[in-house]
């Protein structure tokens, strides 16, 4: 098989600073390193305007995350305004340096938009893997993020949809080429994986006489965060025995907890940082339910983790969440609508009081084992070579 050379350009990789970042992104560039005839070059495009204090982790220039040796590209943006032509110019620099005949750019803008002056300067063609919030929240900022997205949608020599609804939102916003595959993100089966419940909490240091519901992403609005504290409430009036976790950071961190402390519910709220992606399976076993209420989704990276654990999920019927969460089989999903937190709340309570069958949950999500998807990216870049 010719030899592939690969730049796959993102901000969303981890960092020492935050682990769980783009770890969907790590995972692929974790496998397409095991193949002989693939080299990788990752290239991290880095905001200085808000990355100013972890430059010098960054040393400017290169950091090594694990086994991946990471490129910085150090730019500046203000919303959606910034530097994107030198961008672009470092970029194409850094490709042409490692000898690359494939440029895969994951997230439209501003990756996607710089990869598409690329393209217009040194007419390189580039791939296009778009994951959720480049679609359905920033090209309706304003006029200027929906053109410079639908430029990187509309120059792409081939677009990869993680998720249906992703490709069908694309579509609506003026996206009008049929190049497109929708391939989703995948889970590593080896790492999560159904453990005794005993033995998960042991390792994160929890009772074993508590109900556990977690919360584990972002906590920004559009993750639906907001919403937790009037559902812990509900559910704290049913189940005396229970005990939430929050796990991630973000603005709406200290709302949650003003709130939390108007229900009286803080000494019942564990709150945790980010974590390493390698401790996550611990607290998805010892959870009893994963809740997701987000407002929008492309498709859900914890989603996957949970069910491969073996975990229920309730979460918001949106985005590409009901093309992997099946109803009465590996959770529910409740409707965004003016009674969203009380069904949501009954739902919590339904699926405590059901016996599931974690084996079933797990196989129900199988067939998204990260080898899998990246056997079918590797068909696209053939293709193009």
């Amino acid at each position: 098989m010719k030899q592939i050379n690969i730049t796959y350009f993102t901000d969303m990789l981890p960092s020492i600073y935050n682990p769980t970042a783009g770890i969907f992104i790590y995972s692929r560039l974790k496998i397409l390193k095991q193949y002989k005839n693939i080299n990788l070059s990752a290239v991290k495009l880095s905001n200085m305007f808000y990355n100013k204090k972890y430059l010098s982790a960054y040393n400017l220039k290169q950091f090594d995350y694990e086994d991946i040796s990471i490129n910085v590209l150090n730019y500046f943006k203000y919303r959606h305004k910034g530097n994107f032509e030198f961008a672009a110019d470092k970029l194409y620099k850094k490709y042409k340096k490692s000898k690359s005949n494939i440029l895969h750019i994951h997230f439209a803008f501003p990756e996607g938009y710089i990869g598409y002056i690329v393209k217009k300067k040194y007419n390189t063609n580039y791939i296009l893997t778009v994951h959720g919030s480049d679609i359905h929240t920033i090209p309706f900022k304003n006029i200027n993020y929906k053109k410079m997205v639908l430029k990187a949608l509309n120059n792409a020599k081939i677009v990869i949809f993680v998720s249906k609804y992703l490709s069908e939102k694309a579509k609506e916003i003026g996206y009008k080429k049929g190049n497109y595959y929708i391939i989703p993100n995948g889970i590593d089966l080896d790492k999560f994986h159904i453990i005794k419940r005993d033995i998960a909490l042991e390792n994160i240091d929890f009772k074993s006489n508590k109900i556990y519901i977690g919360y584990i992403g972002n906590l920004l609005k559009i993750k639906g965060v907001d919403k937790l504290p009037r559902i812990f409430n509900k559910i704290s009036q049913a189940i005396n025995n229970i005990c939430f976790v929050i796990i991630g950071n973000g603005s709406l961190k200290e709302n949650i907890k003003k709130a939390l402390d108007s229900y009286n519910l803080l000494d019942k709220t564990i709150f945790i940082r980010c974590i390493p992606n390698s401790i996550i399976p611990y607290y998805l076993n010892a959870f009893d339910i994963l809740l997701i209420p987000s407002r929008n989704e492309g498709l859900s990276s914890i989603l996957l983790e949970s069910l491969s654990c073996g975990t229920p999920v309730i979460a918001s019927n949106v985005g590409g969440m009901p093309e992997i969460l099946k109803n009465n089989i590996s959770g529910y999903l409740v409707d965004l609508n003016n009674n969203f937190i009380d069904n949501f709340s009954k739902q919590i309570l339904i699926t405590i009081s059901k016996n599931w069958n974690r084996e079933k949950i797990r196989k129900s999500i199988e067939n998204y084992d990260w080898q899998n998807v990246i056997k079918k990216e590797i068909k696209i870049y053939k293709e193009i070579l």
